[in-house]
């Protein structure tokens, strides 16, 4: 399983993760709309997504382990 976080000092709502993977991220409900992790334990089938996912975020926020 892969663990899927995002750091949320250097998000900056871009949401990019949010669109590319809507059942694992959606937009958090501060002012800034910094997204959130809806299913932080993800399968192993599903690693080269969430790097895609990583990838698409402008700030790399995104942590996957």
């Amino acid at each position: 399983m892969a663990k899927v976080s995002i750091d949320y000092r250097i998000c900056r709502g871009h949401q990019m993760c949010v669109l590319g993977l809507p059942d694992v991220f959606a937009v958090g409900p501060d002012d800034e709309g910094r997204a959130m992790v809806i299913l932080g334990r993800q399968p192993d089938e599903r690693l080269a997504a969430l790097r895609d996912a990583a990838a698409s975020c402008p700030e790399n926020a995104i942590r996957i382990e």
